[in-house]
């Protein structure tokens, strides 16, 4: 019998993602790098976390954890509609999305948070969308309703805090102050 993450396992083929797109880097379409990542995120993390004053000393980020994305790939084309109810339901939650992931589309995203079966989705749908400054600049915007925050930034990937880290440190220090 086959491992569970060997049936989750879309090829054998180590290359197969840079052959199937094309050399376009899924996390950020704006980078031709053969889908690998330029930078060193976990690095990043590790470096930030002290100053999110959420995350213990003791938690050291890793690169990537074969173990940890098998175990979790059968959830990934599952719809997460009913664990999003709940969680508002309790708590506030913060969506945010980069403007060039591929991986998690900001338009499907947006199209999902404008039709699934949240009680107070209309109300959502006429909240004002709000610019997402940095001085002078628009860095994405944000739309805020009841407990949910949903944020899109402009010129990241998939990896929004690496990409764009000053601005994702404004958006969710602020949202953490809320």
């Amino acid at each position: 019998m086959q491992a569970t993450h060997e049936l989750n396992r879309i090829s054998a083929d180590e290359d197969f993602f840079e052959k199937y797109y094309g050399g376009i880097n899924i996390f950020n379409l704006k980078q031709y790098d053969e889908g690998n990542c330029n930078y060193d995120y976990d690095e990043y993390l590790n470096r930030i976390k002290r100053h999110l004053l959420v995350i213990p000393d003791r938690l050291q980020y890793t690169d990537t954890n074969d173990f940890i994305y098998e175990a979790f790939s059968a959830d990934l084309s599952q719809s997460k509609e009913a664990a999003l109810l709940y969680c508002l339901s309790r708590i506030k939650v913060m969506l945010y999305v980069g403007q060039n992931d591929a991986v998690v589309s900001s338009s499907g995203l947006q199209t999902f948070l404008n039709s699934w079966s949240w009680p107070l989705r209309d109300n959502w749908k006429r909240a004002k969308k709000e610019f997402l400054m940095l001085g002078d600049r628009i860095y994405g915007w944000r739309k805020r309703y009841s407990r949910l925050t949903f944020a899109l930034i402009n010129d990241a990937g998939h990896f929004v805090p690496a990409d764009q880290p000053i601005g994702f440190y404004s958006l969710f220090s602020e949202w953490l102050a809320q």
